[in-house]
């Protein structure tokens, strides 16, 4: 179906203007849609595709609520992984500096025993 040029119209509404009067007229031209019929949408149906749309929504606001959620859970895992992960090379750190430190130690003892028996025989002779 064509859609009626506002000339159309135009002529429509003189011509209703002799039938039935310029009020009336302006009042059917007013209720008339100068668009084409097939374009229009009863409030019934905007309600039933606001409620679909609506439902949708919430639907949808539902399941990234669920997925932050998991995200969440996600990340406490992760903090509980980290902080888990930290201690245990703390501790590994610990053992291995306690170790050096030990060897070390054991190293300078010897050296400084070394030398001390080499300074005592070096003062008897």
């Amino acid at each position: 179906m064509d859609m009626v040029t506002e000339p159309e119209r135009l002529e429509l509404h003189q011509a209703m203007r002799g039938l039935i009067g310029p009020g009336a007229a302006n009042t059917f031209m007013e209720l008339a849609t100068p668009r084409n019929w097939d374009d229009l949408v009863r409030v019934h149906q905007l309600d039933a595709a606001t409620d679909g749309l609506r439902a949708e929504l919430k639907k949808d606001i539902s399941v990234v609520r669920l997925e932050i959620s998991d995200v969440r859970l996600e990340i406490a895992d992760l903090r509980t992984e980290v902080r888990t992960g930290f201690a245990s090379m703390q501790t590994e750190m610990t053992v291995l500096v306690t170790t050096e430190i030990r060897r070390q130690t054991q190293w300078i003892i010897g050296v400084l025993t070394s030398l001390s028996v080499a300074l005592i025989i070096a003062t008897v002779l």
